[in-house]
């Protein structure tokens, strides 16, 4: 899909209408500067055929067992949209965490979990999707009364690879030390849009799912790179916005979050993507809450206020979070500061913080630090 922004927001707004009858300036900075943190440490600052399911599990959603109990786990959905709407504290699994570790994280105050699943455990080879692994964590904290953001992973950090076999020639290597999918081309986008559709077809109904989330715009992956592979700004957004309206489409009773921070080459498209999706009901958010960050104060957090009226918002408190500097006295923030800054500066109304375990450097906090914090202020924005 091409064509200027304001012809994009026409076509996306009358997408919102469908639905509802079915029930900034310049360059960006470096994009591979400020990204996502994942697994153990800080890792740097349409349509397609839906396919087979092989799906380890049965082929309906197990809601049968899903009970809100009072509190933060509680279900909930607009009365307007019917949209599930469960706000508050979330807890974002490391790669590592297994059930031991989800059921530990269900603190008081705690709504559900973020898990990262990566494109290449969803869709094993081309149209075949293997979606078990997101049944038995959706039964697992149905029994809980609680929620899951499911996070669908087209970029790694660590070196592994985050795509299916069949897409490797479209997976390219990023500055982090992982991949990046080449999410501006036609046919990365078509497929992505088809796992979507799978994952909005099986698991939509499930009162346990409360998104289905995107990894940051940030691409991470080098002009050359980007230049050899046919990447235009205008290809990226034209494609996020095609995405974020199919995925909406799919998942009508689900939330879809989309992460986004810097973009290359026209950091102005962000906002661009924003006023696109708006309508439909898109959630907008991003990888990190850093009061002091140059680069976030500059180019990412105004969007927060520009969109607060218009869009859900919602941020991660990654592990750098825990590890922020005040300039003015050289202590680290703390959980309750960086909550406050996310209710209050950015106006969010989900917060997830990760499950960070350690507390290094010396003096900084971990997740367990935050859990006073999430127990105290259970409801907010």
């Amino acid at each position: 899909m091409s064509g200027s922004p304001t012809i994009l927001l026409a076509v996306h707004v009358a997408a919102a209408a469908l639905l509802l009858g079915c029930g900034g300036a310049g360059d960006s900075p470096d994009d591979g500067e400020h990204t996502e943190s994942v697994g153990g440490s800080t890792a740097g600052e349409g349509g397609g055929d839906g396919g087979a399911l092989a799906t380890g599990g049965s082929d309906s959603p197990n809601d049968g067992g899903f009970a809100g109990t009072a509190g933060a786990g509680e279900g909930g959905s607009d009365p307007v949209s019917g949209v599930k709407h469960n706000p508050g504290h979330y807890i974002s699994m490391r790669p590592t965490d297994g059930d031991a570790e989800i059921l530990d994280s269900l603190r008081p105050g705690v709504r559900g979990v973020q898990i990262r699943y990566t494109w290449r455990s969803l869709e094993p080879t081309q149209g075949v999707y293997d979606l078990g692994e997101l049944q038995s964590d959706l039964d697992l904290l149905a029994g809980e009364g609680k929620h899951l953001i499911a996070l669908v992973e087209d970029k790694s950090f660590d070196g592994s690879m985050p795509t299916p076999d069949y897409l490797s020639a479209y997976t390219l290597p990023n500055t982090p030390g992982g991949y990046t999918v080449a999410r501006w081309d036609p046919f990365v986008v078509d497929r992505l849009e088809a796992l979507m559709q799978a994952l909005g077809a099986r698991f939509d109904a499930h009162p346990g799912l409360e998104a289905v989330g995107i990894q940051e715009t940030a691409l991470g992956v080098s002009p050359q790179q980007r230049a050899d592979h046919g990447y235009t700004p205008e290809a990226y957004r034209d494609g996020q916005i095609q995405l974020l309206t199919t995925m909406k489409v799919a998942l009508p009773s689900s939330q879809v979050f989309w992460y986004m921070n810097f973009f290359a080459e026209h950091q102005s498209y962000i906002g661009d993507i924003a006023a696109a999706v708006a309508p439909l009901g898109v959630s907008m958010g991003g990888p990190d809450i850093l009061p002091e960050s140059p680069s976030l104060l500059t180019h990412v957090y105004p969007l927060y206020e520009q969109f607060a009226g218009s869009m859900q918002l919602f941020c991660s408190a990654q592990y750098d979070s825990y590890e922020h500097v005040k300039s003015s006295t050289g202590d680290f923030y703390t959980p309750a500061e960086i909550f406050e800054y996310g209710r209050d500066t950015l106006q969010v109304s989900y917060v997830l913080w990760n499950h960070k375990t350690w507390s290094t450097p010396a003096g900084s906090y971990n997740w367990l630090d935050a859990l006073p914090v999430i127990d105290q202020n259970r409801t907010f924005n």
